[in-house]
């Protein structure tokens, strides 16, 4: 079965938006929100979402604009990791000024929530990236 990625990324971001490709990494940006795809012989995978809007939401129904106090119910804050001075070369600091890790055991996902003043700005899920039979696969978030 062949997918047409572009499509998918569309309509999972209910259109509008840019593509852009650098190496085996394509990119597609529209505007509050942001997907990733790794291709492969095999065809393309998503592995990275990120989105700053409040339509948006988490497996478990978090989304930007949530309290720290709604992720901590959502997501246990003993099942959360406090990112200590989280620094990112492409994320400007201001926006944010605390960031916690979710991730399963056993799973290679994880998402990252951003929070300014305890509000979410921002949440990014991605995939780890895993070596299978030499060629790189990506898994994806699963709630």
């Amino acid at each position: 079965m062949t997918v047409d990625m572009e499509k998918t990324v569309t309509n999972l971001f209910d259109g509008g938006g840019g593509r852009s490709e650098l190496d085996n990494v394509v990119l597609y940006n529209y505007g509050e929100k942001e997907a990733r795809t790794f291709v492969t012989k095999n065809g393309e995978s998503i592995y990275y979402l990120s989105t700053k809007n409040s339509k948006d939401k988490t497996p478990r129904g978090i989304h930007v604009g949530d309290s720290s106090d709604q992720l901590f119910v959502a997501y246990p804050k003993e099942q959360l990791i406090l990112q200590e001075n989280w620094n990112s070369p492409v994320l400007d600091s201001s926006a944010y000024d605390t960031v916690y890790k979710f991730m399963k055991d056993n799973e290679n996902c994880q998402i990252l929530f951003f929070l300014k003043d305890d509000k979410i700005v921002m949440i990014q899920m991605a995939a780890k990236q895993k070596k299978d039979n030499n060629e790189f696969t990506w898994d994806f978030i699963r709630s």
